[in-house]
């Protein structure tokens, strides 16, 4: 009898061979021998890790993960994945950013916001050690990211489109490659910025969100290759134009010349998923729609074999139905369901014709 799980596992490794071989031809380093880590169902909490003290972490995929810029993401694969980081060492001498971390205070780049010791309009920056020393009303107290007790600068996103919240124009040498980063945060949890990064014009890396749970640093990370440019001008514009909310600091700039990358690899297999070939899919058994951002919404998780979830359909005790849909969010009558026991009823079509009705039970807790 053929064993599926060893099926999987190989073809795998060679995927990771192939990935192996296309980064030595690159010319970076690879580090550490190859992890597999196992959880049970897809969508279930496992941690990642590797070696700690870098500079800079960068996990992809990112879909999954808690945060991809740390060495320790949590993972929630719903299918099994290869997850690869980038890491790079740096010593501050290396930088080449003036005033990184604001300890100088308002010198050293430019930018479209005015510069105000008080926030209480948008479109303004300041810099402080508290962003709540800014403005005590809605500001939370954020301490920096540099030293817990060190300034920042602390933004209210303007209403006008395309103003530049910071702009540094840098000395470079052509046909180098640089590896730039910053920190942001959100001050207030309403309506995160969304930072655009770019050199000369030229947007670097995807938009960056910050994270709605306020205080909490988050790392923009991006490399670049300078070609025939002998000057880098760095800026960040805010995307999002909202005036509600839309607050945020940022900390810590680095910019400066790449010398060596290290990789290292981590592959999580669903057990769940190996033993259905090419019918791959998960209902869960319980959830919790309390809006913390995992397990709020009751839904099939589909992957190989599974052509589309026809409906799915959830009923109270008393059999009455209180969702019909592709997912239900935990709300009856736009108010939040009661806890308990519910049953579920999905029609699911597979790749191969057949088309299959399950049903069983879901306790809603929260």
């Amino acid at each position: 009898m053929k064993r599926y799980g060893f099926v999987i596992f190989l073809y795998l490794s060679e995927v990771k061979n192939v990935i192996f071989i296309f980064l030595c031809l690159l010319g970076f380093k690879l580090v550490s021998a190859q992890d597999t880590l196992y959880i049970c169902n897809p969508g279930e909490a496992i941690e990642l890790q590797t070696e700690q003290g870098d500079f800079l972490y960068l996990w992809t995929p990112s879909k999954s993960l808690t945060n991809p810029t740390i060495y320790n993401p949590t993972a929630r694969p719903l299918e099994e994945t290869t997850y690869i980081v980038r890491r790079i060492t740096f010593e501050p001498t290396q930088n080449l950013i003036e005033n990184p971390d604001f300890s100088e205070g308002n010198v050293g780049f430019s930018s479209d916001y005015p510069f105000v010791d008080a926030i209480n309009t948008q479109g303004v920056f300041g810099i402080s050690t508290s962003a709540k020393s800014l403005n005590g009303v809605f500001f939370e107290d954020c301490p920096d990211h540099t030293t817990g007790d060190g300034p920042m600068m602390v933004i209210d996103g303007s209403p006008v489109a395309n103003e530049r919240v910071w702009c540094q124009t840098i000395d470079i040498k052509p046909n180098s490659t640089y590896a730039f980063s910053s920190w942001l945060t959100s001050v207030k949890r309403e309506n995160p910025a969304m930072l655009k990064f770019s050199i000369n014009g030229t947007p670097i890396g995807q938009v960056f969100t910050a994270a709605q749970n306020v205080c909490e640093w988050r790392q923009f990370y991006e490399l670049w290759n300078s070609e025939s440019a002998e000057t880098a001008d760095i800026c960040i514009i805010n995307q999002n134009t909202n005036p509600n909310g839309n607050d945020f600091a940022l900390d810590d700039f680095a910019f400066f010349e790449l010398e060596q990358i290290e990789f290292d690899t981590i592959v999580v297999i669903v057990e769940a998923l190996i033993a259905a070939e090419e019918r791959r899919f998960y209902i869960p058994n319980i959830f919790s729609p309390n809006e913390d951002g995992f397990n709020d919404v009751f839904e099939v998780f589909t992957g190989k074999g599974v052509e589309s979830v026809n409906y799915l359909k959830v009923f109270d005790q008393w059999g009455n139905l209180v969702s019909n849909g592709q997912s239900w969010d935990g709300r009856l009558n736009d108010q939040p369901a009661n806890v308990g026991l519910y049953v579920y009823v999905a029609e699911i079509s597979f790749s191969n014709g057949d088309v299959d009705i399950f049903q069983g039970s879901l306790q809603l807790v929260r």
